[in-house]
């Protein structure tokens, strides 16, 4: 099947792009494991200096960057804008940075020299996600390949013309030919992926049915994976907490995107002596969301990335309030081309509806009342474990809660996002292992104790 890419705006093909075979694939493949071989030779600071050149690429093309991320799945043009911003500063800082992350760590001296090296591995396999596709991509990229690694990537399917231009911006860059190819496969072809003797990390971003299946394959051929699966965050809103932040939190992380980012707050925990007034003043602020054409500055929210999402999305709203979920907002198509519906609040959420069950991927706000004694309880009942924000003006209480709270990240009244200097990943099925800091580059080495005596 070809990659085919659709402006979600109004639902007309972008592009076409063919799928290889499998005999281009192993050229490819070759390719990788012979170009790692003379990169891993380079310097760090040869390799610095080509990061370098990349994070300023993305500023110097910003504008061309953002309009193609508006094209293939939606986001509206001033929120793409921030993304290549961010891929920019990220890439920064791993250049600034993966010089003191892998340099050798001596354990001791005398009598004899201990230390730990960080060597590394050999190809990556990295499947990215469409929900930000230049800066999911670039997570494991940018570090796999800093540490002496060369990498193949497989875009998610509605996003390939980003694929493509991801390649070309490393090569612009001044990279070897090789040490990052974008790959357009069936995913029948994944094992053969996997299998390949060049292949020694697979790093995916993406859905726990993807994870699961990945995994299974990469189990069987013994070769190590990292993975974020998405998230079903909790925002634990206590009556202390300043109302007014809460609420520009959700706005800024939960409706940002069209609702489709993994680590924004899907499960509003309220505390129900507030509960009453918090409704009323977040329902103020959503109805007076910008819905329009993406690629005008002026909007908020543009279309979900897709029809299938959408209805997805509109069948777990209609679900939910079936079960007694009460519709305070929005809960429907918006009648015009492209993939567009309303900022959807609902309230008294319980534990059995499917907007607290699983991950819902649009603009979606799921309001839980509860007693203060019972919020991290409610917060921790969920299968995923990927962030969780406390709102409180009573911090010493906050962080007594930080080690009850099931999930990687935890952020004390504010909302969760990843910084390069700290680790970022999940527990439970969120996935395992991390990205960012030194923690997420020495995912993607060879960890060798060395002795000298």
């Amino acid at each position: 099947m070809p990659y085919i890419s659709t402006n979600p705006a109004n639902n007309q093909v972008v592009s076409t792009i063919p799928t290889i075979d499998s005999i281009e694939l192993q050229a490819k493949l070759s390719i990788a494991q012979t170009t790692q071989k003379s990169w891993s030779k380079t310097t760090l600071p040869e390799r610095k200096t080509l990061t370098k050149v990349l994070a300023q690429l993305f500023r110097d093309k910003r504008q061309e960057l953002a309009s193609l991320i508006t094209l293939e799945m939606g986001c509206p043009i001033t929120q793409a804008l921030a993304e290549i911003d961010k891929c920019a500063s990220m890439t920064d800082s791993f250049a600034d940075n993966f010089e003191l992350w892998l340099a050798p760590e001596i354990v001791q001296t005398t009598p004899k020299l201990m230390a730990v090296h960080f060597d590394p591995v050999g190809t990556l396999f990295h499947i990215a996600p469409w929900n930000y596709p230049f800066y999911l991509a670039l997570r494991p990229i940018v570090p796999a390949i800093l540490a002496g690694n060369s990498l193949v990537l497989k875009p998610a399917s509605n996003v390939g013309l980003i694929g493509q231009k991801l390649q070309e911006l490393f090569e612009e860059a001044g990279f070897p030919a090789g040490v990052m190819q974008t790959i357009f496969v069936d995913t029948t072809m994944t094992e053969q992926i996997i299998s390949h003797d060049a292949v020694q990390v697979i790093s995916l971003i993406g859905s726990e049915r993807a994870g699961s299946a990945v995994g299974a394959i990469a189990g069987k051929h013994i070769k190590k994976t990292v993975m974020e699966l998405g998230g079903n965050d909790p925002m634990l809103v206590y009556a202390d907490s300043d109302i007014t932040k809460v609420i520009d939190g959700i706005m800024a992380s939960r409706m940002r995107n069209c609702g489709q980012s993994c680590n924004a707050p899907k499960r509003i925990i309220v505390e129900d002596s507030v509960y009453e007034n918090f409704v009323e003043s977040l329902k103020i602020e959503v109805s007076q969301i910008i819905i329009g054409d993406p690629l005008l500055p002026e909007t908020q929210m543009g279309p979900i990335s897709s029809e299938r999402a959408r209805t997805e999305v509109l069948e777990m709203i209609d679900q939910s309030i079936k079960l007694g979920a009460v519709l305070i907002l929005g809960g429907k198509a918006i009648d015009r081309a492209g993939n567009y519906m309303e900022p959807t609040i609902l309230g008294e959420v319980t534990q059995s509806m499917p907007v607290f069950v699983e991950e819902c991927f649009g603009p979606v706000i799921s309001l839980i009342r509860a007693s203060r004694s019972d919020m991290v309880r409610l917060a921790n009942d969920s299968k995923y474990g990927l962030g969780a924000s406390i709102w409180t003006a009573d911090i010493e209480f906050a962080k007594t809660l930080i080690p009850q709270i099931e999930s990687g990240n935890v952020y004390i009244n504010s909302v969760v996002r990843g910084d390069p200097l700290l680790p970022f990943g999940g527990v439970k099925k969120t996935g395992f292992g991390r990205e960012f800091s030194h923690y997420g580059i020495k995912e993607f080495v060879n960890i060798k104790s060395v002795v000298i005596s």
